[in-house]
């Protein structure tokens, strides 16, 4: 597989490779990896909901790269 670093100019074969190996497997916690949405609590529109979402997967990095744990806006 190439760099992951130029997604971009990666061909199909080594995306689906490079999201395998991120999305197999299981979390600490016993739950499948993988990309949990949710909506947010308490909203009452149906159409116009808002959702959260929570990324569960192995994020492979060289010893000099720090990977975030948890991102939110």
């Amino acid at each position: 597989m190439r760099e992951a670093n130029n997604f971009e100019q990666m061909t199909w074969e080594d995306k689906r490779a490079l999201i395998e190996l991120v999305f197999n497997g299981t979390a600490p916690d016993g739950r499948p990896m993988g990309i949990y949405v949710s909506p947010i609590n308490g909203q009452k529109n149906h159409r116009q909901k808002q959702w959260a979402f929570i990324i569960r997967g192995f994020a492979p990095a060289c010893a000099d790269q720090r990977v975030t744990q948890c991102a939110s806006r």
